[in-house]
């Protein structure tokens, strides 16, 4: 193992000095600095890798489940995927099972999505880019823990382009939901959720986002759609646009604080939220750079009276 100690026999002046803060002598050695970096940049892939990947080399995350890539002649790079091409978009199936909280019978769910699914590399270079850009060398460990952590726990990293995938039936209640005994009991249970481009989407001619039935129903699960229907869903017409988008999770009203875009705000704002997120993840798949990240970021750890994450 490398001798991870910092020598101090250099010509320069400032890493003669035997005692200096672990930040000062970041900065006035950059080969000090550098190996900060890469280590820091070394434990973000290592942890994304550990996610994504499982120890057979198979991929690890949930809508990354019985995968092809879509064929270089589908007609899906004509309508739903004109904007993706050059980008390894996935036809996927993924399944979920539970045990019902009532009756206690087997549930499964089958899904279909045109997903997105950046390497581990992808994600890391991406998230120390983030903090790079906007925190001091004394949080950048801070920024880049969190800041991946925050994207694992919200959405894995998985850019869903179209279709249908599973989320805790509770992603889509509301206050009356929440405090209703019954809806309360089955909102660890999953159905499934429409989204578009990276957002959660309600798709026209359906109540919601999500597959489960109103409040006075007791927020049941509804009837799986059948193969043919879950295809349809990929090209169905979107109704309204929700307000977190993928893979950063940043509410549009925060976004929007942050660099005094209005015109993002609902309803109004749905079209162009959409499309900012879906032109901003191509961006960030193709250059490493995501500006809503990197706005997340700034919220986070420099928050000021207009951009904050509260």
């Amino acid at each position: 193992m490398p001798d991870s100690r910092i020598r101090l026999a250099t010509p320069q002046v400032a890493c003669r000095t035997a005692f200096v803060g672990m930040t000062l002598l970041a900065s006035l050695c950059p080969q000090a600095r550098a190996q900060s970096e890469a280590e820091i940049l070394s434990n973000l892939r290592g942890r994304a890798t550990a996610s994504f990947v499982a120890t057979d080399g198979k991929e690890k995350r949930y809508v990354g489940q019985h995968c092809e890539d879509v064929k270089p002649d589908s007609t899906y790079w004509n309508d739903v995927l004109a904007d993706y091409h050059g980008l390894r978009v996935q036809d996927c199936r993924p399944e979920k099972s539970y045990t019902s909280s009532v009756g206690r019978t087997k549930v499964s769910v089958n899904a279909r999505a045109l997903v997105l699914l950046p390497s581990a590399e992808m994600v890391a270079a991406t998230v120390f880019q983030a903090c790079r850009r906007s925190v001091p060398d004394t949080r950048l460990q801070e920024c880049a823990d969190t800041t991946l952590t925050h994207i694992l726990e919200s959405n894995g990293a998985q850019f869903v382009v179209s279709g249908l995938i599973t989320e805790p039936k509770s992603e889509g209640y509301g206050a009356e939901e929440r405090w209703d005994p019954i809806c309360r009991k089955t909102k660890d249970e999953d159905v499934l959720f429409s989204f578009r481009d990276g957002v959660t989407v309600r798709l026209v001619g359906r109540d919601r986002t999500s597959w489960r039935a109103s409040l006075k129903d007791g927020c049941k699960a509804l009837a799986q759609p059948t193969e043919i229907e879950l295809e349809e869903y990929l090209r169905a017409n979107v109704a309204s646009v929700k307000n977190y988008g993928r893979i950063t999770d940043m509410h549009r009203d925060a976004y929007a604080s942050c660099t005094n875009a209005s015109d993002l705000k609902a309803p109004n704002g749905d079209g162009a939220w959409r499309a900012l997120v879906k032109a901003n993840f191509i961006q960030a798949w193709k250059t490493g750079e995501d500006k809503i990240l990197n706005e997340w970021v700034r919220a986070k750890f420099l928050p000021t009276e207009s951009c904050s994450l509260k």
